[in-house]
């Protein structure tokens, strides 16, 4: 398993918790959105006790929120129980988080945050020699990433389909797609296969430009099919035709009304 150091405190430590991301992979089911991203993003940042420092503008960026946004889904977080406040001590610039994969009951106040290089009580104050701050984060952070929505978005391993409203459903609308119904053949599609991926976004916005209109264009004739005999008007199959040449741009800007075609 490759590990990742990082300069802080002046010495070098473990900078992420690869075992702490799995686990809230695994077992906050409960979670989802962008709450579970900033999850992960904290435990990105954690060591194996679940403890880490980030500053708020730095989460922000890691879920493509701004820290307005980070703020409240930390909140949320706080009040589920999957994140503790401890309080900072020494004049950090942030506060010190801990995460919980099995939620714990915790008040909104800030508990003592346990240092292992000085006493609770008595802070070590801040030197103005050149030595290195052990409470300060570093004054370099590492270059932020390429934001451009082609891009993956890197989490250590590939995982299942997660729910649904980790989804954006605006991409099956932009394709004229019913999106509960396309989701849905996305997912059985998923599930079927075992399909993992580290970017289910991804996956289920090429999905959308790819083959699911033909695959949703199969799934309501066949339901008109079905429910033929009991309605009492029928839809003209050349509805079929001209939505399959419409999405292959061979009929106009238009797509056609279904309700000029039921007779």
């Amino acid at each position: 398993m490759p590990k990742f150091y990082r300069l802080l405190r002046g010495e070098f430590i473990l900078g992420m918790s690869i075992k702490l991301q799995s686990k809230v992979w695994d077992e906050c089911t409960n979670v989802s959105g962008s709450k579970l991203l900033l999850l992960l993003a904290l435990a990105d940042f954690a060591d194996d006790q679940g403890q880490c420092f980030p500053k708020i503008k730095t989460l922000a960026d890691r879920i493509r929120t701004d820290e307005r946004g980070a703020r409240k889904h930390m909140k949320e977080l706080r009040e589920l129980g999957y994140i503790e406040v401890l309080e900072s001590s020494g004049g950090r610039r942030s506060n010190t988080y801990k995460v919980h994969v099995n939620p714990v009951k915790t008040t909104m106040s800030k508990q003592p945050c346990q240092n292992n290089h000085g006493s609770n009580d008595t802070p070590n104050p801040v030197k103005n020699d050149r030595s290195p701050n052990i409470y300060n984060e570093p004054s370099v952070e590492p270059p932020k990433k390429d934001t451009n929505v082609s891009q993956k978005i890197k989490s250590k391993k590939s995982t299942q389909i997660p729910e649904k409203d980790f989804f954006d459903m605006q991409y099956a609308k932009d394709f004229h797609m019913e999106p509960d119904l396309a989701f849905e053949i996305f997912s059985d599609w998923a599930k079927a296969k075992g399909q993992l991926y580290k970017d289910w976004n991804l996956a289920w916005k090429k999905a959308c430009r790819e083959w699911l209109p033909e695959k949703v264009v199969q799934a309501q004739a066949n339901q008109s099919r079905a429910n033929t005999a009991s309605e009492e008007r029928t839809l003209d199959p050349q509805w079929y035709e001209d939505w399959a040449a419409f999405h292959a741009g061979e009929r106009g800007d238009t797509p056609p009304n279904k309700e000029d075609y039921y007779r």
